[in-house]
């Protein structure tokens, strides 16, 4: 790969391009899930029709 890089100077842009779009994609995707995530967390411990499944958990933690 190295000698490739040697031979073919835009291949090093074109790696490091590369890189940056993973980069942009993956930060994407975590962001996406932590907002999963969130609403998750207020339909379970917000809602009403949830108030006996937050209960229990919260009685996890008092013990």
């Amino acid at each position: 790969m190295e000698a490739k890089m040697q031979l073919d100077p835009s291949l090093t842009h074109k790696i490091h391009c590369q890189k940056s779009a993973y980069q942009l994609v993956h930060d994407y995707g975590r962001g996406k899930l932590r907002e999963e995530i969130r609403k998750v967390e207020f339909e379970l411990f917000e809602t009403p029709q949830h108030k006996g499944f937050r209960n229990r958990i919260l009685n996890f933690f008092k013990r």
